[in-house]
């Protein structure tokens, strides 16, 4: 970098300063101003000026860190330079862009979030229509074997020959009875049959329609696994990065208050995403076991949220699945046992 730049970084911060009530002392203040003209007018500072210059800007810079120029230039939105109505169009800063680029990346992700939760319902509903109509075809078939046996006595009583008297009559009405109550019993199992299946058939059918990448004839016989991997691995996986772009998006609002938000650490940003889409996934298989160590408002989807938006709780969570491991093999291990040592007769 050219003196010529590190003194204007150096105003511009010394501006900053000033502007932000902070007190700066003549130490730091004159130096930086004594080097402007001398640039300014294109000579070269004596080597004393130089110096004492660097040492007003570095404890300038300790004075109003973490503010330095780069964040300054990255804050501040930049002059429109258009005409007529093109000046409406709003400028934006360097913060200002990466903000909306990451919150879109939030709005992808909370889309995923949305669909992957809409499914898994969906799925959910499906299976417990599934085991509705098993529970249904259970009962159908003893319903329906009696039903038999009855129409069976039925038979058989009109065909005796026997007195038609008084008892007759009454076990043919009771027969009678017994047909109506298991014909109607029959008829209503096989309706909620007929309905169950036209329900499941629809689901599939939407499901077909709304997800056209998978083969729902052949997913058909594995939606238990499916939805095992759409609860434990692609939801934790979404609310993980969700809440790492809630935490990316909360810095950059704070570093664009304070003027702090320095673009070239960017990268860090994306690095953190990665790791907190991997800490949602991860906190399920140490934590979601283990129901005493949150509180039970604490949901796997929103232990997910947290450990994406603070990955320091997948730490916590190694290391005290780490400290529980090491407690079995220290407790077994037997204190050494010194040998008494003999004693010597004087």
């Amino acid at each position: 970098m050219s003196l010529d730049q590190t003194v204007a970084d150096a105003t511009a911060l010394l501006y900053h300063a000033v502007e932000t009530g902070r007190q700066v002392d003549a130490g730091i203040r004159d130096p930086i101003i004594k080097m402007r003209p001398v640039l300014q007018g294109g000579g070269q500072p004596p080597p004393a000026d130089e110096t004492a210059f660097l040492d007003a800007y570095a404890r300038l810079a300790a004075l109003v860190a973490p503010v330095t120029a780069t964040t300054l230039r990255a804050t501040a939105a930049p002059e429109s330079t258009r005409a007529g109505w093109a000046r409406v169009v709003p400028t934006f800063s360097k913060a200002q862009v990466h903000a909306l680029g990451f919150g879109l990346i939030a709005v992808i992700f909370l889309v995923a979030v949305g669909v992957s939760e809409l499914t898994q319902s969906f799925v959910a509903a499906m299976m417990a229509m599934q085991a509705e109509k098993a529970t249904v075809e259970k009962e159908a078939a003893p319903a329906q074997a009696e039903l038999d046996a009855v129409k069976k006595q039925v038979k058989t009583h009109e065909a005796s020959t026997g007195p038609r008297d008084r008892s007759f009559l009454i076990v043919a009405e009771g027969l009678s009875r017994r047909h109506d109550e298991l014909s109607a019993k029959v008829r209503d199992l096989v309706a909620t049959r007929t309905s169950l299946e036209e329900r499941i058939e629809g689901s599939y059918k939407t499901l077909e329609k709304r997800i056209t990448f998978l083969d729902w004839d052949e997913l058909k016989n594995v939606l238990v696994p499916f939805q095992t991997i759409l609860r434990t691995f692609f939801l934790p996986l979404f609310y993980g990065a969700l809440g790492t772009l809630t935490y990316i998006l909360r810095s950059i609002y704070a570093q664009m208050g304070d003027r702090s938000f320095d673009g070239r650490r960017t990268g860090e940003f994306f690095v953190r995403i990665f790791l907190g889409m991997l800490s949602g996934i991860t906190v399920q298989w140490l934590l979601v076991n283990q129901p005493s160590a949150f509180p039970g408002a604490v949901t796997p989807a929103v232990l997910a949220f947290l450990s994406g938006y603070s990955v320091e709780i997948l730490f916590v969570a190694v290391d005290r699945l780490l400290e529980t491991l090491k407690a079995p093999s220290a407790g077994g291990a037997k204190p050494a046992v010194q040998k008494p040592q003999a004693s010597t007769g004087g």
